[in-house]
């Protein structure tokens, strides 16, 4: 009984972890657009993959959403209810955003074991989200994400 409290417990308080309600978030058209692919991406990238380096759409979509005057809201919500890539590109955008919980943020996504594709350059593979996190909290996915 009280594992089953517990688990409740944790349930409960990791799906109050991130501001997920879109509702509340008064995007413009293109804003809603970037979010949306954002939460649907199928992959976690930086801004040059392939052999050509092209910019995948999604990395395109995340300077969109960073230009939004809710952009931080909009990072925190992807974060509770986007796919495990979108969810990757939000703590990438909190990275910008609020700096001072971003810690917080990432840790709770350095304990996920939860599978996701990544490409890096050319090289496209899958890892847990935990794996991914120490290069958003560095700094270099953020970096190459939101270019200059």
């Amino acid at each position: 009984m009280r594992l089953l409290v517990c688990t409740f417990c944790a349930l409960v308080l990791s799906a109050c972890a991130f501001d997920a309600n879109t509702d509340d978030l008064p995007l413009s058209a293109e804003g809603q657009h970037a979010y949306d692919v954002l939460r649907d991406a199928e992959m976690f990238s930086g801004d040059g993959v392939g052999f050509a380096g092209l910019m995948p759409a999604t990395v395109e979509q995340f300077r969109v959403l960073i230009a939004e005057p809710e952009a931080d809201a909009a990072f925190k919500t992807l974060m509770g209810e986007a796919t495990p890539a979108g969810q990757l590109f939000g703590l990438a955008g909190v990275y910008f955003t609020d700096a001072g919980r971003f810690a917080h943020y990432a840790d709770h996504f350095r304990r996920s074991s939860e599978r996701v594709s990544i490409m890096q350059g050319c090289i496209m593979q899958r890892t847990s989200v935990g794996r991914v996190v120490p290069d958003i909290a560095d700094g270099t996915f953020p970096r190459s994400i939101r270019g200059h």
